[in-house]
């Protein structure tokens, strides 16, 4: 699935990642290398903390959650890592030259919840280092389709983020069914959000147990094709708790959004 050709920003000009379990709540390490659009976005004047994920479209170019930077302070961002507690030389660091968030965006109900990052100079492509494919419009990953998140966010609700890059595998789910789900948090006093189908994607399991958590916004789901690439498909951006039982996470949904993303690459290279 996903485009065949390229554009001026090679945007698709991406390659495979390789396939692991493991969990982020409670779960495993992914292999290094193993996920190499990953991107840790950290904060320069607080501590040089992660404080969420995003994704590398191209060499200039990170797509993130617009909730992660809609405070207009300009983030850096590090690349190729996977420990965050140890330097490691497959690093490359960048500095964040302008954020572009989605028009759309709406800060209460987290509706069109993405964001551009250009950076101040592109990165180096190496094996650790590399654009995930971004999907047509058109292209949707059907409901089933188990598709993987990646981050360094806590493993358990309420605790602290990892120190090693973690992976989950989630499937696919209804957007109806999810939003009932939702509306019966709702109902009882729970003080969720609402589904909006457009621009959100659920994934997860009914009983819970796995899932995105904190510090894990902004970072991809990403799903592998028939081909073998890796296509995103989701923006990790909010969620009741982490990993509860008929909780799954939501995402912002990529192939909605994905002219929005060129358009405005094209637009400001």
């Amino acid at each position: 699935m996903g485009p065949s050709g390229t554009s001026r920003l090679q945007v698709g000009a991406c390659r495979l990642g390789l396939s692991g379990s493991g969990r982020i709540v409670g779960g495993n390490d992914a292999r290094p290398g193993s996920w190499p659009w990953q991107v840790s976005v950290r904060s320069w004047v607080s501590g040089k903390y992660h404080f969420c994920g995003g994704t590398l479209m191209d060499r200039q170019w990170v797509v993130t959650a617009a909730h992660c930077v809609d405070s207009g302070r300009k983030p850096y961002l590090t690349f190729g890592e996977f420990d965050r507690f140890r330097y490691e030389s497959t690093e490359q660091t960048v500095f964040a030259e302008e954020i572009f968030i989605h028009p759309g965006y709406n800060d209460s109900l987290l509706t069109n919840d993405i964001a551009v990052i250009k950076l101040t100079s592109p990165v180096t492509y190496t094996a650790y280092v590399y654009p995930v494919c971004l999907p047509d419009a058109s292209t949707e990953a059907e409901v089933g389709t188990v598709c993987t998140v990646t981050g360094w966010g806590a493993q358990q609700e309420g605790s602290t983020t990892t120190s090693r890059l973690l992976q989950a595998n989630v499937p696919i789910i209804n957007n109806t069914e999810c939003s009932e789900k939702y509306a019966r948090l709702t109902e009882q006093g729970e003080g969720v959000h609402s589904i909006h189908p457009q621009s959100m994607v659920c994934a997860g399991y009914p009983e819970g147990g796995v899932d995105a958590c904190q510090g894990d916004s902004g970072g991809p789901l990403v799903c592998k094709s028939s081909t073998g690439a890796h296509w995103l498909q989701g923006v990790v951006s909010w969620g009741h708790g982490c990993a509860r039982a008929d909780a799954p996470g939501v995402y912002a949904r990529v192939p909605s959004l994905a002219d929005w993303i060129r358009e405005t690459m094209e637009t400001n290279s």
